[in-house]
């Protein structure tokens, strides 16, 4: 399960008890926001580039005034799973906005390599 942007409001009981139905459902901090289920298979009968792909989605506000557009954080716990999918055989990526998204997309399925990790 992966309750990604969940919002826990009322009492501090209330949301105790939520976020401990949530760990028995299966709960797991870090998983990204996207997994492409659809593996990437190589030239060679029976031979795979990628189990998959995992896309951790972040947002990029444009309203604040300066250089470059702000990003929000990847989580310590988000790099690590991440890192650990990119070990074995998944293509891995950050995507800051929608249209960044869907290029990442677009060069998964076209069996492209996936970036260097941006954790910036």
């Amino acid at each position: 399960m992966v309750p990604n942007g969940t919002q826990l409001a009322g009492s501090g009981k209330r949301r105790a008890i939520y976020m401990a139905n949530l760990k028995a459902q299966g709960l797991k901090p870090g998983v990204s926001d996207i997994c492409i289920a659809y593996p990437i298979w190589g030239k060679l009968p029976g031979t795979c580039y990628y189990a998959g792909a995992y896309i951790e989605m972040k947002r990029v506000c444009e309203a604040y005034k300066g250089p470059a557009a702000v990003r929000s954080a990847v989580r310590e716990e988000q790099k690590q799973w991440l890192i650990r999918m990119d070990l074995v055989g998944y293509w891995v990526a950050v995507a800051y906005g929608a249209e960044e998204f869907k290029k990442l997309v677009e060069s998964y399925l076209a069996g492209k390599t996936h970036p260097p990790l941006d954790f910036s």
